[in-house]
């Protein structure tokens, strides 16, 4: 009886771990915003350039021409809650990627790091990113302490509204620099230089929990 009752406990013990499993990719398709929204904001830098539809869930952005690193935004803009993109450059890598104040209108003839623009967005560097390499860029400061990111490599960012921050990941790993102190609404960025040539914007959702933790040597860039 003693065997029988703990297999009883063992199988009962699968069943929940599965059971959890299951409801956490539900919760994950859950609070996924839907692909019909539109991704690519219409006051962006399109101009610059060609933007394609991969599958029925992604899009890809290709350079064409113009100035350095041309700033594309997404929509919608990010309210409250927990929110992510995931997105691979092509290339070298040489991007940019961060956000916006949702308030601000992009001035598609300057780069994100510079000028007016700068004061407005946060950009997160690729390899060889003029506004600096595995820096984040605000305010035209370059604060460093992430690694760059090249092509090829899978780049997310991770905004949660109720503690303020914007967090990147590289291929999974969690960077140390962050943003923090965001109290408004902002969209998701993203910039190319012609070396980069391209990228792929692989998702973008609402999610019911955090991934990311709070790191030991982590530090703050204040918004």
């Amino acid at each position: 009886m003693r065997i029988i009752e703990q297999k009883k406990r063992k199988n009962l013990k699968k069943e929940n771990k599965k059971l959890k499993e299951k409801k956490e990719k539900l919760e994950q398709i859950k609070y996924a915003i839907p692909y019909g929204i539109p991704i690519i904001s219409s006051d962006s830098s399109q101009q610059y350039y060609n933007v394609s539809d991969v599958g029925i869930d992604k899009k890809k952005l290709t350079w064409k021409s113009g100035i350095q690193y041309p700033t594309i935004s997404f929509s919608p803009a990010l309210d409250i809650g927990i929110y992510s993109t995931e997105v691979e450059f092509g290339g070298n890598g040489d991007s940019g990627i961060g956000i916006v104040r949702d308030s601000y209108t992009i001035n598609s003839e300057e780069n994100p790091y510079s000028g007016t623009n700068c004061q407005h967005m946060a950009t997160f560097g690729g390899y060889s990113y003029s506004g600096g390499a595995g820096c984040i860029n605000y305010k035209g400061a370059q604060n460093s302490g992430n690694t760059s990111y090249s092509g090829n490599q899978t780049v997310k960012l991770e905004y949660d509204s109720g503690k303020g921050t914007l967090i990147l990941f590289i291929n999974g790993t969690q960077q140390p620099v962050f943003v923090s102190g965001i109290r408004e609404k902002v969209r998701f960025i993203l910039s190319l230089y012609n070396s980069c040539g391209n990228c792929t914007i692989k998702s973008l959702k609402k999610l019911s929990a955090q991934t990311s933790v709070q790191m030991s040597n982590g530090k703050a860039v204040q918004w």
